[in-house]
């Protein structure tokens, strides 16, 4: 071989030795690309001699060499970084999450179909037409497709009465469009049905007691207490449904507390309040009416039971935030923080609440004088009775009992503990399961990501190879963080919606 082609030879397999060096960062990943294949030239001249001997044998000169392109490298994935290669679990113009099973074994949702879309007027509306209400068990792979719920949905309600319920023990409850109310072990199991037992049509759960022993139903007159398992069952008095009611148990579930959506009198204010049931009678034993700032939504004002006697409203137009007991008595918020109630005034505090230990935390905010100044947010330790002064802009109380600012956050004690940043905006808790040790949030590049609660310490990710650029990922964690439903649609149109289960190692 000549010298000039071994050292062409040599200078090539530095260069490919030198990229199979290098390390692609860990931010969004280059699409894979097989190296370009490379023209080599010809070993070696080729002689040809004249006839003549007399003359000097001439050298027919070498093709050109062509350059070899520089190799591109194969991607290194981030530390702990895996790649879903998977085809969707379905794919369709609409996909709509239900919920999980409290075990996490099922997954709840609605299908849509082009078929289905092709039968609205307005199929770019989400909602305006049916869909194929779904139950995909991922330890089988089967899915149970056998109750006939419509799929349609609005943006004003219907509230949050549901048509399907897991029980304490396991069983699954559907409530259907015809009244047929029906519990069976398993999702499309032989099914037992209940709606014989009520002289009235159920249309939805509204929810359950803290210990699951008592169902809150939504009739077509009345709400039903009904005890699961028996046939113990009877209506709330004098409330009417509503979707936007706001029905809050008690710790012990010894009481009910209803806060009613209002109405407006008059038409000037709107009228609502609280009314107080006792379990055991289904009487009522509590009334207080109070103005909500929203006439459609009782859950402005909470309610939230600070114990097993005492529950706080969080928001009222006419007398601020208030404790109201079981017994009728009524204490003001304000003056805890230094404050008083001032006419045109509104003002709403949040409580994190520790039960075991007695203590809370009230967080006011969004507070303004009569005279329209901003004033900034206030936090009272029940501990102490001291009020500290947050300087930072719209705090809010998380679900792991943080006070979080944009991307920071701090522990609620000691007063004046320090802002630190989050490592990742996915720590706040926008996916965040109550039970769950962590935390689902989508990043730039086809990224789902999953962190420890409440470290935000990084435990994985999943980078979703065919939907790295114009996609919006929404991951959907199941209760106890074992798995997270994701659901991929085109950005802007979301024409196209695509579900992926990843099956989650958390412990």
């Amino acid at each position: 071989m000549s010298r000039f082609l071994l050292f062409l030879s040599m200078g090539i397999l530095l260069l490919l030795s030198a990229c199979a060096a290098e390390t692609e960062p860990a931010a969004e990943l280059p699409t894979i690309t097989s190296p370009p294949t490379v023209i080599a030239a010809t070993s070696e001249p080729t002689l040809i001699s004249t006839a003549a001997p007399s003359l000097t044998p001439t050298a027919v000169p070498s093709p050109t060499v062509v350059p070899s392109p520089t190799p591109v490298p194969s991607p290194t994935l981030p530390a702990d970084t895996t790649l879903i290669t998977a085809e969707p679990l379905f794919s369709g113009p609409d996909l709509r999450f239900v919920q999980w099973s409290p075990d996490d074994r099922y997954l709840a949702y609605y299908e849509y179909t082009a078929e289905q879309a092709a039968q609205s007027e307005t199929p770019q509306i989400p909602g305006t037409f049916p869909g194929t209400f779904t139950i995909y068990d991922t330890e089988t792979g089967e899915k149970c497709q056998a109750y006939d719920l419509g799929g349609y949905y609005g943006y004003e309600g219907p509230g949050p009465a549901q048509q399907i319920a897991w029980l304490p023990n396991g069983d699954f409850l559907v409530i259907l469009p015809d009244g047929q109310m029906l519990l069976s072990d398993r999702p499309c199991g032989e099914a037992q049905p209940l709606h014989t037992l009520f002289p009235e049509q159920i249309k939805g759960i509204e929810n359950s007691s803290p210990s699951e022993r008592y169902l809150l139903l939504l009739g077509t007159t009345s709400y039903w207490l009904y005890e699961i398992g028996t046939d113990n069952l009877y209506p709330l008095p004098e409330i009417e449904p509503d979707s936007f009611n706001n029905l809050v148990w008690s710790p012990n579930e010894t009481y009910l507390a209803v806060n009613l959506a209002g109405a407006y009198a008059d038409g000037l204010d709107p009228l609502g309040g609280t009314r107080i049931i006792d379990v055991a009678t289904g009487e009522i034993i509590t009334r207080h009416d109070w103005m909500p700032e929203n006439a459609l939504d009782g859950s402005f004002g909470g309610p939230v039971w600070m114990d097993e006697e005492t529950l706080l409203i969080t928001l009222s137009r006419d007398q601020g935030p208030f404790f109201l007991t079981v017994a009728g008595e009524v204490e003001s918020v304000l003056p805890l923080f230094g404050l008083r109630l001032e006419d045109g005034v509104i003002v709403q505090v949040n409580v994190a609440l520790d039960a075991e230990n007695g203590v809370y935390h009230l967080l006011l905010t969004d507070y303004y004088t009569e005279s329209g100044d901003r004033q900034p947010s206030l936090l009272y330790h029940s501990e102490t009775g001291e009020v500290e002064t947050i300087s930072a802009s719209f705090p809010y109380l998380s679900a792991d009992d943080r006070l979080v600012s944009d991307t920071s956050a701090r522990p609620l004690d000691p007063i004046a503990a320090p802002f630190e940043a989050l490592s990742s905006y996915s720590c706040l808790p926008t996916w965040y399961a109550p039970d769950s040790p962590v935390t689902a949030g989508e990043a730039a590049g086809g990224y789902v990501i999953i962190r420890t609660v409440p470290e935000c310490k990084l435990v994985e990710r999943y980078l979703f190879d065919a939907y790295r650029q114009g996609y919006f990922i929404f991951p959907y964690i199941s209760p106890n963080g074992k798995r997270v439903a994701v659901d991929i649609n085109d950005q802007p149109s979301q024409k196209e919606h695509r579900l992926m289960i990843l099956n989650l190692d958390s412990d």
